[in-house]
């Protein structure tokens, strides 16, 4: 084995010890900020405030995780850019997906679709049609995923983390549905896996990163192996 690809070697593990280390970090800081959102809260509201409130800490930590995550999904799609290919499409729909997502956090725009078909349609078993609303983001997603299966597994762990991430989207909407008189703990309990789901694409986004990094600047990053082409 030749002295720099022993390097190299070395580099990534050390590079991916420190992912898998700010990873461990930002989840255990999650749950402190959480835990504190609960405590911490105007005199005299409910323990759910912060998580109700579209003003709370709650909703504002998910569009900064959305809007970070869509940050590094810019800053993957300039590590791509000059392969060519799928690469590139898939970080700037990412970046472009998350950027909405953030601003739909404070805005609202899915809530104010649902209000709107609320008032026209009923919402048949479901709570509101707020709930179908976001169901269907994830449907129209399957598609993106198909489209782009081969280059997704060139990303080393950045599909696993975006399973996870869609593990807590399906529970967030699942606890939502579901709830048909919502509680201090149904709220809190679906918003702290709401921001869970934000904050795990953002950490999916920051994995892809590292990974398209790798995969422009490692030994043999050539067009053989650069992202698949059209």
């Amino acid at each position: 084995m030749s002295l720099p690809h022993t390097r190299h070697r070395s580099a990534t593990q050390v590079s991916t010890t420190r992912l898998n280390r700010t990873i461990g970090i930002v989840l255990l800081l999650l749950e402190v900020y959480i835990a504190l959102s609960v405590v911490l809260r105007p005199g005299g509201s409910r323990p759910e405030f912060n998580f109700k409130s579209e003003h709370g800490s709650i909703t504002l930590l998910s569009s900064a995780m959305f809007l970070v995550g869509a940050g590094f999904a810019v800053a993957a799609f300039r590590a791509v850019r000059g392969a060519g290919g799928r690469g590139r499409l898939l970080w700037a729909g990412f970046a472009a997906v998350l950027l909405y997502f953030s601003i739909d956090e404070v805005v609202g725009f899915h809530e104010a679709a649902g209000d709107v078909l609320d008032a026209g349609v009923g919402a048949g078993p479901f709570r509101t049609w707020n709930d179908l609303v976001v169901l269907a983001y994830g449907v129209v997603a399957l598609p993106a995923v198909v489209y782009f299966r081969r280059e997704l597994f060139r990303y080393h762990r950045f599909v696993p983390m975006l399973v996870i991430s869609a593990f807590f989207f399906v529970a967030t909407s699942a606890i939502d549905s579901l709830s048909t008189t919502p509680t201090t703990l149904s709220i809190i309990l679906e918003e702290g896996v709401k921001v869970h789901c934000s904050v795990l694409l953002m950490l999916s986004s920051l994995t892809g990163l590292f990974a398209a990094r790798l995969l422009a600047a490692g030994p043999g990053a050539g067009p053989e192996n650069g992202p698949e082409t059209e």
